[in-house]
């Protein structure tokens, strides 16, 4: 049995994307809308992508352009905040993908109870 089946229920899963907004700390963020606002965003998001049907759900920090070779401490706890309050909502397996950041990936993957990351990992 290929991993891919074993840990997200098919041998070809479609793996659908929950960008964020800018998190605290990018220049983007959204102060006024706080927290609050990208948590209600990325809920709507996963509402809609599971009434679509995906075999599970990738939430990333596209909005924190330009992206960093090492999170932000705050951005980084709020990206973990997030994916624990909408966490119980998801009815499909998730990963996570805190860009360009392995090690913040493998963190935030195993704080969150991710079943997979996604990062570029170098030096093995």
């Amino acid at each position: 049995m290929s991993w891919l089946k074993k840990t997200l229920g098919h041998r070809k899963p479609v793996i659908a994307m929950a960008h964020l907004p800018p998190l605290p700390g990018a220049p983007l963020y959204d102060a006024k809308g706080g927290m609050d606002a990208i948590t209600d965003y990325v809920g709507r998001d996963i509402e809609a992508l599971q009434a679509a049907g995906v075999d599970c759900i990738m939430f990333g920090n596209e909005g924190d352009r330009p992206y960093l070779l090492e999170a932000a401490p705050e951005g980084l706890a709020a990206m973990a905040a997030v994916v624990a309050a909408v966490k119980g909502s998801l009815k499909v397996p998730f990963g996570v993908n805190y860009l360009w950041d392995p090690v913040a990936t493998v963190a935030l993957a195993v704080a969150t109870g991710a079943a997979f990351a996604r990062e570029i990992f170098t030096g093995v």
